[in-house]
């Protein structure tokens, strides 16, 4: 299991702008779904 400072150190903070409607959810929602941070596409919830 990693540490601490090893999970804070690999972590990426950026910014997603756009139109409305342009496929900001969709583009984040397969981001996490790629990235195993969900596990079904259709579950991003606010």
């Amino acid at each position: 299991m990693a540490s601490l400072s090893d999970e804070i150190s690999s972590r990426r903070t950026f910014a997603i702008i756009s139109h409305p409607d342009a496929g900001k959810t969709t583009l984040t929602e397969k981001l996490l779904l790629y990235t195993g941070s969900i596990q079904t596409a259709g579950s991003v919830k606010g």
